[in-house]
């Protein structure tokens, strides 16, 4: 069951985290994908420890650009990976428990494109194009199922995010907050 073009494939919510290099990465949860059943989290706690469908992406390094009060920063391609996570337990204190070993990737997304985020105020903005690269079967409320044959193989993301800074970590102290929907492409 394959989306068409302009429906929306996915919610998602994650985190930016970003050293004083800007290097960075980011990491999240699923809130809903389109296509799959069921609940998206674990009991009645909606968040980040309950999430069964996550994401990790690889680290890259943006590109300041600032333009009197509008910060923006130019992302370069990269590949980030979905995870089904049978026993939930993500904690943005400790990112890598989005991927961990105990999580089945389930999915390989490239962007395709140099991405820019754009902050202007107090809000945030960046549309970035995924394209899918590789993708696993999995089992889903007793379905052998795979995202190649649930989600288009190119989406177009809108996020939204907040300058504010959150807790940071030693080696990435800038953590800010995003929410984001894809579009089904072709």
């Amino acid at each position: 069951m394959n989306l068409f073009t302009g429906k929306v494939a996915w919610y998602v919510v994650g985190r930016f985290y970003t050293n004083a290099n800007e290097e960075a990465f980011d990491a999240g949860y699923f809130s809903f994908i389109n296509g799959l059943n069921g609940s998206f989290f674990k009991g009645s706690n909606v968040g980040e420890q309950s999430a069964f469908f996550t994401f990790y992406a690889d680290k890259f390094t943006g590109t300041a650009i600032q333009n009197g009060n509008v910060a923006a920063t130019l992302f370069p391609t990269g590949d980030w990976s979905m995870y089904l996570q049978n026993n939930p337990d993500g904690n943005w204190q400790q990112p890598d428990s989005f991927k961990g070993t105990k999580k089945q990737k389930i999915a390989t997304w490239s962007r395709t494109t140099t991405t820019m985020s754009t902050t202007i105020g107090t809000a945030s903005l960046s549309v970035l194009t995924f394209q899918l690269t590789k993708s696993w079967d999995f089992e889903w409320q007793g379905q052998t199922l795979n995202l190649k044959d649930i989600l288009p193989e190119s989406v177009t993301q809108i996020g939204f995010g907040s300058p504010e800074l959150l807790d940071g970590l030693t080696d990435y102290p800038y953590v800010k907050a995003f929410t984001a929907s894809a579009i089904g492409g072709k």
